[in-house]
């Protein structure tokens, strides 16, 4: 079956979390619709063996790629270079997508023709209860017709890669890569991307949930201030 779309997962040291992580797409149906890129980042936790568990049982969802550490950027590219699904999408190893509105993308994504799609996300955080729903204000434009990117009025709001979705062909073709082993680069890859990117599409369905500030995150209180000057 043709790939609808690939998930490029950055996975480094990201044990505790990857089962949460890849559970959701065996819930999916039709789930081989999907190609799932498991980018293994040089892991020293165990990562890379249990990833390997998942592709041996579940081929036909699960690819991993193994290579040496390079940090996220180089995840993102290698993501890239090896996907074959209609639609690119990215996801952090310890974050996850609801399986219910995954599926309903995947419905969607079939017939899609548009450079981009955006969708909104839930921000939760480890210490304590709080989720936010993170809708892009853009969704207020948001129309059946075609919206060519130059329309929406992008100076106010800043989009984040946890939003986006691009035809995979569209980002192949121009080349884009990610810096190696540098923080921060999800924003690189939302502007490289999005200057690819001619049509638009809003779907009001939350699919990426995005941890917050866990131990470690770049994120993090820890992280910001360790890579300030970096």
């Amino acid at each position: 079956m043709e790939k609808i779309l690939t998930v490029s997962i950055a996975a480094y040291n990201v044990y505790n979390y990857l089962n949460e992580t890849l559970t959701p797409f065996l819930g999916v149906k039709g789930n081989d619709r999907l190609e799932v890129l498991i980018i293994d980042d040089g892991a020293t936790d165990g990562t890379l063996e249990l990833a390997l568990e998942y592709q041996e049982k579940y081929p036909n969802v699960f690819r991993v790629i193994h290579k040496e550490n390079g940090g996220w950027g180089s995840t993102v590219t290698t993501g890239i270079l090896n996907a074959t699904g209609k639609y690119f999408k990215l996801l952090d190893g310890d974050d996850y997508y609801n399986k219910d509105e995954l599926e309903r993308l995947l419905d969607q994504l079939e017939t899609c023709d548009y450079d981009m799609v955006i969708t909104p996300f839930l921000r939760f955080y480890d210490n304590s209860d709080r989720i936010d729903y993170v809708k892009n204000p853009l969704f207020e434009v948001s129309s059946p017709r075609q919206i060519e990117l130059n329309e929406l009025p992008i100076k106010p709001y800043c989009m984040e890669m946890y939003s986006l979705a691009f035809k995979t062909n569209l980002i192949q073709q121009n080349q884009v890569q990610i810096t190696e082993h540098c923080f921060y680069t999800d924003t690189e890859f939302v502007l490289k991307a999005c200057n690819q990117a001619e049509t638009v599409m809003f779907l009001d369905k939350p699919i990426y949930y995005y941890r917050r500030a866990s131990s470690g995150q770049s994120m993090s209180l820890d992280g910001l201030e360790k890579h300030y000057m970096e």
